[in-house]
């Protein structure tokens, strides 16, 4: 089964070893130093411009491309599940 958001907590998203976040799912650092430091999304979905426009506790924070990625894997899983009731 493909992972989704949901397979994905708090603690994924932080590199302890350089002390930042981290993209959980593909592992570039959310750093303007040298890594990722444009769009971000909480596993709700809330968008934010930076990193530092969320709030820490949101967290984990997955860029745009492995959002997107995971979200249409947790959709077609739903759609999966729905099929066996119809």
């Amino acid at each position: 089964m493909s992972k989704t958001v949901d397979g994905y907590d708090k603690e994924d998203g932080w590199y302890k070893d350089a002390g930042i976040e981290q993209c959980p799912h593909c592992e570039t650092p959310h750093s303007p130093n040298g890594g990722y430091a444009g769009v971000v999304f909480d596993k709700r979905g809330t968008r934010f411009e930076t990193l530092y426009e969320s709030n820490p506790d949101q967290g984990p924070f997955f860029c745009p491309d492995c959002f997107e990625e995971l979200e249409t894997n947790r959709r077609k899983q739903q759609n999966i599940g729905l099929g066996e009731f119809a």
